[in-house]
């Protein structure tokens, strides 16, 4: 396909060095506010004021007030792990993934570690498009054990609406980022995909560089021992907006109902066990 042969990596990478470019004091407090106002990003969340980011990738990866993003007072309850777009949820029905309506990938090509990739078969997903206007963090969805990390080289195709209509594969295609986390209801992954101006997905478990010429394919099993990630916990961050895979194994939760389209936030119920 056409669209996969332009250069959008280098793009990317173009637009995240732009993004790092410092702001003069004076400037940035109407800088950053324009740039809010032109994405529809609500500054009233943010811990900071306008003037104190120094650059457009400070704003994007900003933090929240605390108290913003409560989460539930039930432990049992799965919840999302971004501000994003609830895009399509369902059943891995014989290792394929809807990626829209007529549309699908196979979970193998999303996932590349056979051994993880099985225990998702038949399971349950739920896709989340982050738009550039939503908070950028990532949190864990539940409760349990990071046990592994995988890191995926891809192109950096858009995964707006018109990318997901169109481009098949998409998410497989792309670079991408997965946590694999060991939970009393099973394994759960967070697939983070990256897309189009994204600089790079970082990690707070671990330095990995993506969106470099020289990247291949990582995979990282972690100590048996490693500490416990509480739901809620910030384990990763977009430098600009993309998507996010959550996968549960076969049976092992119920997902709330969320029509498609809707926008969801952090600490909002994604799903509940399987008693």
């Amino acid at each position: 396909m056409w669209v996969t042969r332009l250069p959008w990596n280098s793009l990317s990478r173009c637009v995240g060095r732009l993004s790092y470019i410092r702001i003069p004091k004076s400037l940035r407090r109407p800088v950053i506010r324009g740039v809010a106002r032109a994405l529809g990003a609500d500054l009233n969340d943010a811990e900071l004021p306008p003037e104190a980011f120094p650059t457009v990738q400070d704003f994007f990866v900003r933090r929240l007030r605390p108290g913003s993003r409560p989460q539930p007072e039930c432990q049992r309850i799965i919840t999302s792990p971004v501000d994003a777009v609830y895009s399509q949820a369902g059943t891995v029905e014989s290792g394929k993934i809807t990626q829209i309506k007529g549309l699908s990938y196979n979970l193998t090509e999303l996932i590349r570690n056979r051994v993880w990739a099985d225990r998702f078969i038949n399971g349950t997903y739920v896709t989340l498009y982050l738009q550039p206007r939503d908070y950028h963090r990532i949190h864990a969805p539940y409760t349990g054990r990071l046990a592994a990390v995988e890191h995926v080289p891809g192109l950096l195709l858009t995964v707006n609406q018109w990318g997901v209509r169109h481009v098949p594969n998409l998410f497989t295609v792309n670079e991408r980022v997965t946590t694999f986390f060991e939970t009393d209801v099973g394994p759960i992954a967070v697939v983070k995909i990256g897309a189009t101006s994204v600089g790079s997905i970082r990690l707070r478990c671990c330095a990995l560089q993506t969106n470099r010429p020289w990247n291949s394919y990582i995979y990282n099993e972690l100590d048996a021992v490693a500490p416990i990630i509480s739901r809620g916990d910030e384990i990763a961050r977009f430098e600009l907006g993309s998507t996010v895979v959550v996968l549960f194994e076969r049976g092992s939760v119920s997902l709330e109902p969320i029509d498609a389209g809707r926008r969801v936030r952090v600490g909002e119920p994604l799903a509940f066990p399987v008693e």
